[in-house]
């Protein structure tokens, strides 16, 4: 069993700028502290509960009214969705889209059926794959959907033929649902606002987007959802209002594809009453859904807008004290803060396109005395910039470690496979990979040294006769073969 190790609270870091703006030491145990502002948090009820969540008992134990839950939004995207359909949309159509994928997912001869009717009716073009939906995947919705309505015709004809030719329930309810046109719609209903979704999830999730308009493309997906079915004259507030249901338009416009595929199919007026009365509903429970999830402080931390490269060297710009207050500076620190922010603009930069990269420029800058005289202002806008919006990094680093480490290599230690991880991503930020690294000299004679030290003895023991202790010993050296390689770097 390896040491564990414990890393108690050090006065010293209360003199370091990087730890004194956030860290506290507990009042209860002087050998813990608290961050004093921030968690980031997936949605799991152990972290975010009213009650019992580990946010809840930091700010009853600690006495901080101003600890902010910042949950993932990816994973808040992934439950609104989820949960709004559950309460507003019928049954069947996730039904619909499961048992689709189903149908397909483990039989070749269902698959090269249904390839050869679709190329029959397409003049020879193959189908792509349904996909499947899945509740660990967040972007796995929106192209489930799109598959679907995109092969609607086929997919139909499909069922027909094969209810009647294997004498399949599960075919012949399948076919029953493609052919009630109520199910095509609400999907038509539905694809628009997922594909809103799925364009906010994919900035959250990627590595390369401008940190400080992520929340604002959050708060304008909210407003863009909420603009479907609220009366156009309404002035609300669509983030803070409590009366939604009063602004609700009577007949609001369900998009392009929903009304043209509505006049085709010629429903009688209850059903298409229904049908817009639960597309409503969904919407609206949407938006009530996000609107749980958003951070209490969205309106402040909306302003992070205003470091934005192209908000920074503006000659007419928004205060900067309010957002300098929320995240803990000091009066003085403010003050500085404040001019530096006037006097920003009057520098050339070079970093002008990227505002990651702007402010690394600003924060590294040196006048004639060796001094930043934009120190105050980097810090704050570095550590804004580093706020965890969504753990998607750390969802990828999973799927890696389960790629390293799988059932036939189980053995495999924790140090070597957090080695590996460190390697891969090492190599991932150096942009290059194991081909065109070049594994230095002196490495490589240690690692000769080491493994002839190593497999020596092993030899002079076959040849006394190997036991079955012995085999095992030569198992985990093989095994910790890799590890070598790690502990030289």
């Amino acid at each position: 069993m390896p040491p564990k190790y414990e890393q108690h609270y050090r006065e010293e870091w209360e003199k370091m700028s990087e730890f004194k703006q956030w860290l506290t030491r507990a009042k209860e145990d002087s050998t813990k502290a608290y961050c004093k502002y921030w968690i980031g948090t997936d949605n799991a009820s152990s972290m975010t509960g009213v009650n019992n969540g580990v946010h809840s008992l930091l700010k009853t134990e600690t006495g901080n009214e101003n600890l902010v839950l910042v949950r993932c939004l990816c994973h808040s995207l992934q439950l609104a969705i989820t949960h709004a359909s559950e309460k507003s949309l019928p049954r069947n159509i996730e039904f619909l889209i499961r048992e689709t994928y189903n149908w397909f997912s483990h039989s070749s001869n269902r698959q090269l059926f249904y390839k050869e009717l679709y190329k029959t009716i397409n003049c020879g073009k193959e189908p792509l794959k349904i996909t499947q939906v899945c509740s660990t995947r967040w972007l796995s919705i929106e192209p489930a959907v799109r598959r679907v309505i995109d092969q609607w015709l086929e997919l139909k004809s499909h069922f027909e033929i094969v209810k009647q030719k294997e004498n399949c329930y599960m075919a012949e309810m399948l076919y029953s649902m493609y052919n009630d046109p109520v199910n095509h719609l609400y999907l038509l209903y539905l694809l628009p606002i997922l594909d809103e979704v799925q364009r906010v999830n994919k900035n959250f999730e990627s590595n390369d987007r401008d940190p400080t308009k992520l929340l604002n493309d959050l708060v304008e997906l909210v407003e863009s959802v909420a603009r479907r079915i609220i009366l156009p004259i309404a002035q609300i507030d669509v983030l803070t209002a409590t009366n939604l249901e009063s602004y609700l338009d009577p007949s609001p416009y369900m998009g392009y594809g929903f009304e043209l595929k509505l006049t085709e199919y010629e429903l009688l007026p209850e059903a298409e009453r229904n049908l817009r009365h639960r597309c409503k509903q969904f919407t609206l429970k949407l938006i009530q859904e996000m609107r749980s999830r958003l951070p209490t402080n969205i309106t402040i931390l909306r302003t992070m807008s205003m470091l934005s490269v192209q908000e920074t060297l503006k000659a007419i710009k928004p205060p900067i004290i309010k957002l300098a207050q929320e995240f803990g500076c000091q009066a003085n620190e403010i003050e500085r803060i404040v001019v530096q922010w006037r006097n920003i603009r009057h520098t050339d930069w070079e970093n002008k396109c990227s505002t990651v990269e702007f402010w690394s420029e600003v924060y590294g800058y040196k006048d004639s005395a060796d001094n930043n005289p934009f120190s105050e202002l980097a810090s704050l806008a570095i550590s804004i910039l580093s706020l965890p919006h969504s753990n998607a990094e750390i969802e990828r680093v999973f799927s890696q470690m389960n790629i390293v480490k799988t059932k036939l290599r189980n053995r495999m230690s924790l140090h070597t496979l957090n080695s590996i991880l460190h390697i891969r991503y090492g190599l991932k930020r150096s942009g290059k990979c194991c081909h065109s690294y070049n594994v230095p000299e002196n490495v490589l004679k240690q690692i000769r040294g080491i493994k002839e030290s190593l497999v020596m003895p092993m030899t002079i023991a076959i040849e006394d006769g190997p036991s079955t202790s012995q085999a095992q010993a030569h198992d985990e050296a093989d095994i910790d073969d890799l590890q070598i390689l790690f502990d030289l770097y």
